[in-house]
């Protein structure tokens, strides 16, 4: 009989690993290209440590920023735990492969938090949450610290709950040092359990609290220049949000904008779906006064608020898709995990017709194929066709360190491709790298100077001022010379026809030298 029970157990276990590890692999490896751009950035810079030391502070590729100044790097951590990935011969399967086990800790993280609050069928919610959008889908198969930053913060929810404090230290110490913009997160979801347990008249661990500050200073402090990266995330959280709208709401990331109709229609429509239903049957257990443990009761009230509080923040920024569709999830999942138990017991037909119950059952058995079947679609058609091709910019970016002197500066005019730019040739500086606050915050009047090169019809002018006066107009070629210094011009045939042909007619100040089927560069003379 004891044999029979291990035998159950083991072959169970067997098969969840079997599930998590099949959907990591399905969710990173059904196209060979590169999802999102910043993976390419992220893998080189951890080469960078490998190669140099990961003390190495200094970053002169991306010229007339911030980051450059500060000499810190917000992802550290990310950086430092992508090192053994950065020994494939190939660095592009080591960006696929990295994403693989981040979606299997995603995955793993999901399970171990639910089956620690005592969720039925942590498996089949963890594997849900994946398939749960197709905006989800997509960002769990970043090579980004974003998805392993969740991983932590469900963790992190979990066992402020429930579990013993010391976890608490290493999750917090993890979140600040991977990803340190987001080392605030964690005490959000520490009040909001705090007010739940004050509710419902439970202690208040502050061996918790304490270690979980803990965790984040250390994470925060342990990497070089801790002070400057301190800067940084101001920059990037609070300069960033202040002046989105008015300075740079037409050229940041889709990521960073507010979801329209039709996003939230497309991306989050079902998850929507999923939490009225939730909320429907919680209305239920109210209004039948049905008992919950005070525990369950706890999870319920501090992921419902949790859940309000970041659908806030996704209505403010598309990014926080992922961790509003976390606590929906959890919400979701506390809630239809009571009736489980219920059925489980037979007690749920005293108050529902059997008839009534193998409906629901199959209903939501439905819902949920329905759901991972249209984030597969959905995501296959607007990210996996448009993701990038493991040699893009390849040709050009080897001619120009092949045939430019080491630190010559090249101007692109689209900041999503310098992670690619910079993958390929590190022998080169670049201008307009990674997000624009950093140029923005590093010299407002350059930001507006290379901002109106970006498609404008400025007939080969340009200016440094918001909203530009006839007199504060100056050459595009003098701005490129004197306030960039720039050697090299990198442009895509299609991205920037105007400013492409102002380029090309001027002949007294640049010169083609290089061409292919997508990319041309122009020498600035």
């Amino acid at each position: 009989m004891k044999y029979t029970k291990n035998f159950k157990l083991w072959l169970s276990l067997l098969l969840i690993v079997m599930t998590f590890l099949g959907i990591s692999s399905f969710a990173n490896f059904r196209s060979p290209d590169i999802y999102d751009p910043d993976s390419f950035y992220h893998i080189r810079h951890s080469q960078i440590y490998g190669e140099k030391s990961i003390f190495y502070s200094d970053f002169p590729w991306a010229q007339y920023s911030i980051i450059k100044d500060l000499k810190a790097d917000l992802w550290y951590g990310f950086h430092i735990f992508l090192l053994p990935f950065t020994y494939f011969s190939d660095l592009g399967l080591g960006i696929k492969v990295a994403g693989f086990f981040i979606t299997l800790f995603v995955l793993g993280s999901f399970y171990f938090a639910l089956r620690n609050l005592n969720i039925s069928l942590p498996w089949l919610w963890s594997s849900f949450f994946v398939f749960s959008s197709p905006m989800i889908l997509y960002r769990m198969a970043m090579t980004r610290p974003h998805p392993l930053s969740l991983g932590i913060f469900i963790l992190i929810f979990s066992f402020i709950i429930k579990g013993p404090w010391w976890p608490l230290l290493i999750f917090g110490f993890l979140v600040s040092w991977i990803h340190s913009a987001l080392f605030w997160f964690p005490l959000m979801i520490f009040a909001v359990v705090v007010v739940a347990k004050k509710i419902y008249h439970q202690e208040i661990n502050l061996m918790k609290l304490g270690a979980s500050a803990g965790g984040i200073i250390i994470g925060l402090f342990v990497r070089p220049n801790p002070v400057a990266n301190l800067k940084l995330i101001f920059i990037q959280i609070v300069e960033l949000y202040v002046s989105k709208k008015e300075v740079l709401d037409q050229i940041i990331g889709g990521e960073l904008r507010s979801p329209s109709f039709k996003n939230v229609e497309t991306y989050a429509l079902l998850l929507v779906i999923l939490l009225i239903i939730a909320t429907i049957l919680l209305g239920r257990i109210f209004y039948k006064k049905e008992v919950l443990a005070v525990n369950k009761k706890i999870v319920i009230l501090s992921s419902g608020i949790l859940t309000i509080v970041t659908l806030i923040m996704y209505m403010n920024a598309n990014r926080a898709i992922d961790i509003a569709a976390a606590f929906i999830v959890i919400f979701s999942a506390m809630i239809l995990s009571y009736y489980y138990e219920l059925i489980k017991n037979k007690n749920y037909l005293s108050s529902f017709s059997k008839k009534t119950l193998n409906i629901s059952v199959s209903l939501l058995f439905l819902f949920m194929i329905f759901t991972a079947y249209n984030s597969i679609k959905v995501s296959d058609k607007n990210f996996i066709t448009n993701a990038k091709p493991r040699t893009t910019f390849k040709e050009p970016a080897l001619w120009l360190k092949e045939n430019t002197k080491e630190g010559e500066i090249v101007f692109h005019l689209g900041w999503s491709q310098f992670p690619i730019l910079f993958f390929w040739n590190q022998h080169n500086y670049y201008i307009n790298g990674m997000d624009p606050i950093f140029l923005y915050s590093y010299n407002p009047g350059l930001y507006w100077k290379a901002f109106y090169m970006l498609d404008k019809d400025t007939s080969g002018f340009t200016c440094g001022f918001i909203n530009c006066e006839p007199k504060q107009m100056e050459s595009i070629y003098d701005v490129l010379k004197n306030d960039f210094k720039v050697s090299y011009i990198f442009l895509r045939k299609v991205a920037n026809p105007r400013f492409l042909d102002y380029v090309e007619s001027d002949k007294n100040h640049f010169k083609k030298v290089y061409i292919d089927e997508s990319n041309l560069i122009y020498t600035v003379l």
